[in-house]
């Protein structure tokens, strides 16, 4: 293997360049791609990755990617039409789980929205097509952008610890699905905390910058040594959800929208869809 190399589903993967939002580390037991992207397959191996929260806390760094803002006067009435949800009862500064569904019924989209404002929301790590076409179709007085983000995840009882660690800062008062700006002293930077988990213990999440991902996670992974952290990878990903008794999209189920002509042309780019959404 060439000394700049890293293992990638059995292949080396020379110069790792494509390791956009965490370290190239060489103990990583396997990467893999997704959407694009190099990411975590096998970091400290299966058996101590899913045992880490209940027993410590992990990291995991596979969501990491796009993150789409929406703003304007009829923002929030275009996540209602699109939505089930009640998406008017929302705190600014709280986050919701969104579920958007197809004629027929079938989720096309099940994501994380933050509210940062009153015409203002941000989501991560989600499929919103649907949202994207009914701005530029129109229909609603909204804008949107798109930002690459890194989004760390952190499960565990320790999970607290090592985060106070990492930002110096008490954040016991951090509720359930409240965000918060903290800063990383040792690094100088700021990054968003979110109180939010699917393995049914504490959890939270950070995130920030694509640029300043590397640098966060080495720093969170330092500050979680001493704890037992452990890096999880894609493999035991679906195990952490699935433990919490969470569905969630790409790891309980595939979204409908492989019926979306244009989704479907640019996913056949990155992926290799097999078995079936149809619940029936």
């Amino acid at each position: 293997m060439a000394e700049n190399s890293v293992k990638v589903a059995n292949v080396d993967l020379v110069g790792a360049g494509d390791l956009t939002f965490e370290p190239k580390q060489m103990d990583v037991q396997r990467y893999t791609h997704k959407s694009g992207v190099c990411v975590t397959w096998e970091g400290d191996g299966w058996y101590d990755e899913c045992r880490s929260w209940f027993v410590s806390s992990y990291i995991h760094a596979g969501i990491s990617g796009f993150q789409m803002t929406v703003w304007g006067p009829e923002a929030q009435d275009l996540l209602s039409s699109l939505h089930i949800n009640n998406v008017y009862k929302w705190p600014i500064g709280k986050c919701k789980h969104l579920v958007s569904l197809d004629d027929e019924g079938l989720i096309t989209n099940h994501a994380l929205y933050m509210r940062d404002s009153e015409d203002t929301f941000r989501t991560t790590a989600g499929i919103p097509n649907a949202v994207i076409g009914a701005i530029e179709s129109g229909s609603f007085k909204a804008e949107y952008k798109i930002d690459f983000v890194y989004v760390f995840q952190f499960s565990g009882p320790k999970s607290l610890t090592i985060l106070e660690k990492l930002t110096e800062t008490d954040l016991h008062d951090v509720g359930f699905l409240e965000t918060r700006m903290v800063t990383i002293p040792s690094l100088g930077l700021e990054s968003e905390l979110c109180r939010i988990g699917m393995s049914g213990t504490l959890a939270y999440e950070l995130r920030g910058p694509k640029e300043d991902g590397p640098a966060v996670y080495a720093a969170a992974l330092a500050a979680g040594k001493e704890y037992g952290i452990k890096r999880l990878g894609w493999r035991s990903y679906p195990v952490n959800h699935s433990f919490g008794g969470f569905p969630q999209q790409t790891c309980s189920f595939n979204t409908a929208l492989y019926k979306d002509p244009i989704f479907r042309e640019a996913s056949l780019e990155i992926f290799t869809p097999t078995g079936s959404v149809d619940p029936e």
